[in-house]
C-alpha cells in the first residue's frame, strides 16, 4: 500500500458558533473540508455544527462532525464540479442517519458504520442532532488491493458484527492520536474482508436459487435427495445443507413444500384421481401424502376438491 506512517496532525476546526449565517458557513465548511456537497436544512430554529479533522497518514483524514437535522447530498452536479477519488467510512456515534446510494435506502443506527463512494451520488439524512466520525480514504487504497468497494456501498455494517467492532476500535485509536503505521492499513483490510464476505453471501444466494430451481424441476422424482442434488452439481452434501441453512427451511422441508404445492394445484385444477396425485408429485405412498396434505392445509385433498367444485373420481 502507498500509505506512509506519520504523526496525526489536527487541522483547523470549523464551527458555526458566532457566525452571522450559520448554515451558509456550514455549507462552505463541509465543501472545503470534504468535497463539493449540497446540504439542506430540516426544521426550524437555530442551527449549529462543528467539524474537527485530524490528518492520520498520507491522504487519509478522520473528522468528527456534530450538527443538527439536515440532508447532505452529493449530486451529479457536485461530482462534475468537484471530482473526488474518495471513500467515506462513516461511524454513527450518536443519533442516526438514513443513507441512500445506488438506489438503496439504509438506516444507520448509533454504533453502526456505512461506506460511501464520493465518485457516485449519495445522500445522508439526519432527522435530529447527531455525532459522526468520518474516515476519508482514497478509493485507490482499496482498488489497489484488487477489490471494488461497490459491494458494500450504502450497506450498514451493524455494530454487533466483528467488522464494525474492529473498525470502531481503530477509529477510536485514531481520535485519541494513537494511530500506528498499520492502523489505516488494518482498517482497509477489514473493509476488504467485509467486501469478500458480501461477495460470498451474494454467490451463496445465487447457488441456492439454482439448487431450488433444480429441486422444483425434479420434485416428482421420489428418489430425489440431497445426495442426488450434490452429485448433479458436483458439490458436497454438506454444502447442499449449508445452502438451505441460510433459509427457514431445510432441504427436506423445502422439497415437501414444493411437492404439496404441486399436489394442491392438481387437486384444484385437474381431474386426475386423488389416488394418483401422490405418486405424480413424488410421494412414495398415499398415507404419507394424506397426512402431510392435511397437516399443511388443514383439510383433506378430497374435501378441498369437493369445495372447489371438482368432480370426484
Amino acid at each position: 500500500m502507498s500509505l506512509r506512517a506519520s504523526q496525526s496532525v489536527e487541522l483547523p476546526v470549523f464551527s458555526t458558533k458566532g457566525q452571522r449565517d450559520p448554515f451558509g458557513y456550514w455549507h462552505d465548511s463541509i465543501c472545503s473540508n470534504y468535497t463539493s456537497l449540497s446540504p439542506q436544512r430540516l426544521g426550524e430554529g437555530a442551527f449549529s455544527g462543528s467539524i474537527v479533522t485530524t490528518q492520520i497518514v498520507g491522504e487519509s483524514t478522520m473528522s468528527v462532525i456534530r450538527s443538527g437535522s439536515q440532508i447532505v447530498r452529493r449530486t451529479a452536479r457536485d461530482i462534475s464540479a468537484s471530482p473526488s477519488d474518495s471513500v467515506f467510512v462513516n461511524f454513527q456515534l450518536d443519533g442516526s442517519s438514513t443513507i441512500s446510494q445506488r438506489g438503496m435506502n439504509t438506516k444507520v443506527p448509533k454504533g453502526s458504520a456505512v461506506v460511501l463512494d464520493a465518485r457516485r451520488p449519495f445522500s445522508m439524512k439526519f432527522d435530529g442532532a447527531f455525532r459522526q466520525a468520518c474516515l476519508h480514504l482514497p478509493a485507490s487504497e482499496i482498488a489497489n488491493q484488487g477489490e471494488c468497494c461497490a459491494e458494500i456501498l450504502g450497506r450498514a455494517i451493524p455494530i454487533a458484527s466483528p467488522t464494525a467492532t474492529a473498525l470502531l476500535h481503530d477509529m477510536r485509536m485514531m481520535l485519541a492520536g494513537r494511530a500506528s503505521r498499520d492502523t489505516v492499513t488494518g482498517m482497509v483490510s477489514l473493509l476488504l474482508a467485509q467486501i469478500a464476505g458480501t461477495k460470498n453471501e451474494r454467490i451463496a444466494d445465487q447457488h441456492l436459487d439454482v439448487v431450488r430451481t433444480f429441486v422444483q424441476s425434479n420434485a416428482a422424482n421420489p428418489d430425489l435427495s440431497p445426495q442426488k442434488v450434490a452429485k448433479h452439481f458436483r458439490i458436497s452434501v454438506r454444502h447442499v445443507h449449508k445452502l438451505f441453512a441460510r433459509t427457514d427451511q431445510s432441504f427436506g422441508q423445502y422439497l415437501l413444500t414444493v411437492r404439496l404445492n404441486a399436489a394442491k394445484d392438481l387437486v384444484v385444477r385437474s381431474s386426475l384421481p386423488i389416488s394418483q396425485i401422490a405418486g405424480a408429485v413424488g410421494f412414495r405412498n398415499d398415507s404419507h401424502f394424506s397426512r402431510s396434505f392435511h397437516s399443511r392445509y388443514g383439510i383433506t385433498a378430497r374435501r378441498l376438491r369437493h369445495i372447489s367444485g371438482r368432480k370426484m373420481h
